[in-house]
């Protein structure tokens, strides 16, 4: 039972009712989702077929971009995916990016969708990887990632403000006008206009005039057409606009290291279809990528930043594609302060109670397994990702269209008019291609391109402890001012970190053992200092100043991902899909303005001096 106060939240869940026949109603918005007589019949009517998709999907588009207001129960989605999947000459991939500010659980989806047979197929796969989700944009794949599906958590106008994309077709489905104006305003409306490609229809079930003369305004010709069962008439239309230029996607890209982040960028390419080699001096997931028990934990913010956004977006990307059952991380509050700064957060932020979620004491005791005397936040979703392993998964999985060169140093690059070279120390060619990733680390400003980025090397220890029957109950990952994990399958719990600045040693301090000891004996007092330490790993992590990671163009098809710290896990896969979509023209996975905030341009009008401060 979750401890009532600590946990109020300021994203409100929509409270729903149900008619006699099991459709969902909303008290809020005293209106229904669907139609009396049907809402799938209606769903295909006026979205499928006035949008005219079947005649207009075919064999020769490699993509398709829907967008929605008012997700719901996601019918309309379902409905779309299952028009996709019956013709077998359709987009190579739908896109699908839907608005919400009130999301459903899955058990309202549940039910919601209960009385349609033949959807229950794709609604049970999509709620597979539905969870409750916070505020911001979140992306969930399907049928081997060919349906793609971006949900937008938060208020309509805000998300699209913020939103990258170029949309086919709309599905305008709110509550009515009059129930809820502000889902068909005029401001709304210039929103989906800046966002639609040339030729971009839409349709919806209304016909209110104010609905029509804002749409009128924003620029779309209007039409009224028959309306679904008793509503005499609906509105659908389009929009002539200014193409926006799009880059032709590359056929090939190099990627320079094979960490985390290099192998999930170069799987998010190879399942594009695109021609990927990887370079890397070491092996694949070493280094820093060779920790076997990563920590998946987002970053809690009283004030929501960069850092909290970006991780929490990484932390729920990577949920959907881990496909084992986590085994939660608990973070120990030790202090009163640090009580109040996380409720404050976990408000702010709107983070739904089955991300994350205070506990007492008590709570806690049972969650861990083992006693514990403080009360702490609880992320069920949390867990270990052994980076090796799951480096050699992407890769397999993507398949033949990624070429390995490890045990080969790149020394230098070289910009050609078709691209970018990787040369060796001999001046050799390793590899040219049209795009170059930099995902090396702080083995990035080795490069004359790169040299003036401000990057940072942070030494870190961690240590193996032989089990022991104190905590042979523990069951989730403990997070403190370190962390302790369960057993591992070597029969040893991972403790650690240090952090130290700008000491680039990698030999084992005995000292720091006992640092990281103690900080565990304080948080979790009941264990006995007998506790032995078998083994230990040291690495370099790399991080910027400001903290927040390197992620997007810096020269013309020159990229960066690096400056990861110590939570690559979280960064590297949701950095290989961000860069993947900007590149192949395809809807951002999150918001913009936090896209733009990470651009490793922004230290480029930064003089050395100042980096110092």
């Amino acid at each position: 039972m979750l401890s009532e106060g600590l946990n109020a939240r300021a994203l409100r869940r929509m409270e729903l009712s149900w008619t006699k026949q099991s459709d969902p109603y909303s008290e809020e918005f005293d209106d229904i989702y669907y139609a009396e007589e049907g809402g799938l019949q209606e769903s295909r009517y006026v979205f499928l077929e006035q949008n005219d998709l079947s005649a207009r999907w075919n064999s020769t588009l490699s993509s398709f971009v829907i967008g929605e207001l008012g997700f719901g129960t996601g019918l309309n989605f379902l409905a779309t995916w299952d028009l996709w999947r019956k013709k077998s000459a359709g987009p190579s991939t739908l896109h699908y990016i839907a608005c919400e500010k009130f999301p459903l659980s899955a058990s309202q989806i549940k039910k919601a969708l209960d009385r349609w047979p033949d959807l229950h197929d794709l609604r049970d796969k999509f709620l597979k990887v539905y969870s409750d989700l916070p505020r911001g944009f979140h992306r969930l794949r399907f049928e081997e990632d060919r349906v793609v599906l971006t949900l937008l958590i938060g208020d309509a106008e805000s998300s699209l403000k913020n939103l990258t994309a170029q949309v086919d077709a709309w599905f305008f489905d709110g509550f009515s006008p009059k129930k809820n104006p502000e889902m068909w305003s005029e401001p709304l409306f210039r929103q989906v206009a800046r966002l639609s490609k040339n030729g971009s229809t839409f349709s919806t079930y209304t016909a209110a005039s104010n609905v029509r003369a804002h749409l009128e305004a924003s620029g779309f010709r209007v039409e009224k057409f028959k309306g679904f069962g008793r509503k005499r008439e609906m509105l659908k239309g389009s929009i002539q606009c200014s193409e926006v230029l799009q880059t032709t996607p590359p056929k090939s890209i190099t990627i320079i290291g094979a960490g985390i982040a290099g192998v999930s960028i170069a799987s998010a390419f190879a399942k594009r279809g695109c021609l990927v080699t990887i370079i890397d001096k070491n092996n694949i997931a070493e280094v820093a990528s060779a920790n076997r028990a990563a920590i998946t934990l987002p970053i809690l913010s009283a004030i929501p930043n960069r850092l909290s956004r970006f991780s929490m977006a990484g932390f729920k990307f990577l949920k959907n594609l881990i496909h084992h059952d986590p085994c939660g991380i608990l973070q120990l509050s030790l202090s009163k302060e640090k009580e109040e700064k996380w409720r404050r957060a976990l408000q702010s932020a709107e983070i739904p109670l089955s991300c994350a979620h205070f506990v007492t004491p008590e709570e806690a005791s049972t969650l861990a397994g083992i006693q514990i005397e403080t009360p702490g936040v609880f992320f069920p979703e949390g867990q270990l990702i052994d980076l090796p392993q799951f480096c050699r998964n992407a890769l397999l999985i993507a398949g033949k269209n990624i070429q390995v060169i490890t045990k080969r140093e790149v020394f230098s690059l070289q910009r050609k008019k078709t691209g970018w070279q990787s040369l060796d120390a001999n001046g050799e060619t390793i590899s040219e291609s049209d795009v170059l990733i930099l995902a090396n680390a702080h083995s990035i400003s080795q490069f004359k391109e790169t040299a003036s980025l401000p990057i940072r090397k942070v030494r870190g220890q961690i240590a193996f402890l032989k089990a022991n029957i104190q905590l042979q109950n523990l069951k989730s990952i403990l997070c403190f001012d370190g962390f302790i994990t369960p057993l591992l399958s070597d029969q040893t719990h991972l403790i650690g970190a240090t952090y130290d600045n700008n000491d680039y040693s990698l030999e084992v301090r005995n000292q720091e053992n006992e640092d990281l000891l103690e900080k565990l004996l304080h948080a979790v007092p009941i264990l006995k200092p007998d506790l032995e330490i078998v083994s230990n790993w040291t690495e370099l992590r790399t991080n910027v100043p400001g903290m927040e990671p390197l992620l997007g163009e810096y020269d013309q098809n020159l990229f960066i991902a690096a400056a990861f710290s110590s939570r690559g896990s979280l960064y590297g896969p949701i950095s290989g899909e961000i860069l993947a979509s900007k590149i192949f023209n395809e809807p951002l996975p999150i918001e913009t303005d936090l896209f733009e905030s990470l651009s490793p341009k922004r230290f480029q009008k930064i003089t050395p001096r100042h980096l110092t401060h």
